[in-house]
């Protein structure tokens, strides 16, 4: 058990890295075209506060300061958690299927953040999608097992 906890850590702190880099590196693009970071409307992209990846990154903070402080002393809060990343993997598959639904039914792709990339093969919610999604499997496990 404590080899998932450390796995689920270790996921919980991938995800942060990724979804991070993925935001501020949004953020910047933003920043070069529009030079502000806060203006919302009549912009040329999308500011990344408003994206679905920085809602992710937020998902994968509060996760991990979640996990750490609670999950990892004492397990009765593991049913709330395990709850919370079935949301989590609702709201980013959602995004995933979103985009490749745009990416097939227009030629010209724009991922849920504000750089463009060639498909969504290697858009960040996808990423960010199978590690929640390899979270919820592992928290299901031990989830099972703790109950036994």
């Amino acid at each position: 058990m404590k080899t998932k906890l450390k796995l689920i850590n270790y996921l919980l702190v991938l995800g942060v890295i990724i979804s991070t880099s993925t935001f501020l590196n949004d953020l910047l693009y933003f920043y070069n075209n529009e030079k502000t970071i806060f203006k919302l409307k009549g912009v040329f992209t999308n500011n990344p506060v408003l994206s679905p990846c920085f809602l992710g990154m937020l998902g994968f903070i509060i996760f991990l300061i979640w996990f750490n402080l609670k999950i990892k002393k004492e397990n009765n809060y593991l049913k709330h958690f395990y709850w919370a990343l079935i949301g989590a993997n609702i709201f980013g598959w959602y995004n995933v299927a979103l985009e490749f639904l745009n990416y097939y039914a227009k030629k010209d792709y724009n991922s849920c953040a504000g750089n463009l990339i060639k498909t969504p093969y290697l858009s960040p919610c996808l990423f960010g999608s199978i590690t929640f999604l390899m979270l919820l499997f592992i928290t299901k496990n031990i989830k099972k097992n703790v109950r036994s």
